[in-house]
């Protein structure tokens, strides 16, 4: 598998929370942290990676990949994927009626909206229709 090399820019919450992301990514390597603050070093030195201060500095790098090795600059792979069109209803009827006859363990998703499941939890509070904004 190709690692896809990740620099973060900033050793603040949220540039330790993308890090957190990174570190358990399979396909990502952290390249580097850009950070101007002193206490970054410290984190530099426990994820083994080097402490650009400046922007300019990461992109003077020789281990930051290069224009001509960029995934962007390469042709597409083009491919047609089989695919058989049909029912989804059909799909989750059969499956609601495994997991009824305990045959299947119900599958949950994340699909809904925010707005549809703040809605869904207003309602619930009021007992009344919410409407949802268009879009």
């Amino acid at each position: 598998m190709c690692m896809i090399p990740i620099a973060v820019a900033g050793a603040g919450d949220i540039g330790l929370s993308h890090i957190g992301v990174n570190k358990r990514s399979a396909s990502c390597a952290l390249l580097a942290l850009v950070n101007s603050s002193s206490a970054a070093q410290t984190h530099a030195d426990q994820l083994r990676v080097p402490l650009c201060k400046p922007l300019a500095e990461l992109f003077a790098s020789d281990d930051l990949p290069r224009p001509e090795d960029r995934s962007s600059r390469r042709p597409f792979q083009v491919g047609v994927l089989g695919m058989v069109r049909d029912d989804p209803l059909r799909h989750q009827l059969e499956h609601f009626g495994a997991v009824i006859r305990g045959e299947a363990e119900p599958v949950c998703g994340t699909a809904l909206p925010i707005p549809v499941t703040d809605a869904n939890v207003a309602a619930a509070k009021s007992g009344m229709t919410v409407k949802l904004p268009p879009g």
